[in-house]
């Protein structure tokens, strides 16, 4: 079920980045307008743009997904890690309460 949610977390994540990539380029694209009207080769500049964003999308959806999910696995494997050794810890000073209080006796 763990592996799910972390999923689920990247996707979330790679959604977002798409949403701002392609909601910057459509403000982009506007402003391009101006440039197509002033010029015969203003049409390079919108499409430089849209080039742009597909590359940048493709490569997000391609490449944002195995590392996040391998580190993220890593990291809740070294947090249980910690975890029981926190607990052997906490048996250990135990243990040496008990038996400190033997010596007293």
């Amino acid at each position: 079920m763990a592996n799910l949610n972390v999923s689920e977390k990247n996707r979330d994540i790679r959604l977002k980045a798409t949403i701002w990539i392609w909601g910057l380029s459509i403000v982009l694209l506007l402003a391009c307008v101006p440039a197509l009207a002033l010029t015969d080769q203003g049409i390079l500049l919108p499409l430089a743009v849209l080039v742009a964003t597909v590359i940048s999308t493709a490569s997000i959806w391609i490449f944002g997904n195995s590392k996040s999910v391998d580190n993220d696995l890593e990291l809740q494997n070294l947090k249980t890690r910690v975890s029981n050794l926190e607990v052997i810890a906490d048996v250990i000073d135990f243990d040496k309460k008990l038996i400190n209080e033997k010596i007293k006796e």
